[in-house]
């Protein structure tokens, strides 16, 4: 029963309060009111840090490389990247027009797969990341080329019709593609071409995901640059006579810086320059492991 008040005398802030003070209790036993759970600050201070924490990632991850190699421009092929670092099967063969030839062949391509990795390394000053591994397998065998990346296959000369071709890559969508070296001479045809090593880091360097490059709008518009010494130099392995007819003869071809920011550039050094063979995958499984920690902790913090 709660008290009536207003039969008491005297002033009526003071019977309302006297009332309040009698009957406080079971008031409240009738009225009871929802006390409002006090936020956990710590709470929020992990949770918040979490989110920043994704952000952070994700723009890091995107732009990190945008202030070194933004007054460049690099060509891709479209639609083409590694998904890890690849392994390389260099595919034996014989010839019995040039004996010995199938061994000076799989070792200017395992050097010329070396020299990528040490280029990229070098560049990147970093050590064992840029891990491109290769292999010799047999020829026309069914299962030899499982695992394989990237098959390296020779022959004496294009098809009819190709004459001007020195080696070509098929590439796939997933990641996988097919090499096709041309190791004599196009002209002479009776001894190895002497521009193989240049072919096989060529072709290797579309394996990586480069194409050919235009510098119209990049240094002096050159394809090449003269040294000190009065030397000609290429200023990308990619660089071909067909895309720029009057290189001049006598320029050297060689991996260089340009091309080693272009790859670079494609996987996402990152700020540890370490290669991110799966693009932007990579940011989506670490933005998803931190959102996964928020929901723990929404969880198991009070």
């Amino acid at each position: 029963m709660l008290t009536d008040w207003t039969k008491d005398d005297g002033d009526e802030d003071s019977k309302f309060w006297n009332w309040m003070e009698q009957d406080k209790e079971n008031y409240n036993k009738k009225h009871p009111r929802k006390l409002e759970r006090p936020k956990n600050k710590k709470k929020k201070v992990i949770i918040f840090g979490i989110i920043g924490l994704t952000l952070m990632v994700t723009v890091f991850g995107m732009l990190s490389n945008e202030d070194e190699f933004g007054s460049e421009k690099y060509f891709y092929i479209p639609d083409y990247r590694l998904n890890k670092s690849p392994l390389f099967c260099i595919q034996d063969f014989s010839d019995p027009f040039f004996p010995g030839i199938n061994t000076v062949m799989i070792e200017k391509t395992a050097s010329a797969i070396e020299n990528w990795g040490i280029e990229l390394e070098r560049y990147t000053e970093t050590d064992g990341v840029w891990n491109f591994e290769f292999k010799t397998i047999p020829a026309n065998s069914i299962f030899a080329d499982f695992g394989c990346d990237t098959t390296i296959a020779f022959a004496q000369i294009p098809p009819v019709g190709q004459e001007i071709v020195r080696g070509e890559t098929a590439l796939s969508n997933y990641g996988f593609s097919d090499v096709m070296i041309f190791y004599l001479d196009p002209i002479s045809r009776d001894k190895i071409d002497s521009n193989i090593d240049l072919v096989i880091a060529h072709e290797i360097g579309h394996v990586l995901g480069l194409d050919h490059p235009l510098f119209e709008e990049m240094n002096d518009g050159l394809p090449y640059y003269l040294d000190n010494d009065d030397i000609f130099y290429s200023r990308s392995i990619m660089v071909t006579p067909e895309v720029y007819p009057f290189l001049p003869s006598e320029t050297i071809y060689t991996v260089t810086d340009y091309d080693v920011r272009a790859v670079v550039n494609l996987y996402g050094g990152g700020i540890s320059n370490t290669p991110i063979f799966f693009g932007y995958l990579n940011y989506i499984i670490v933005i998803s492991i931190l959102l996964g920690l928020v929901y723990f902790v929404n969880k198991k913090i009070p």
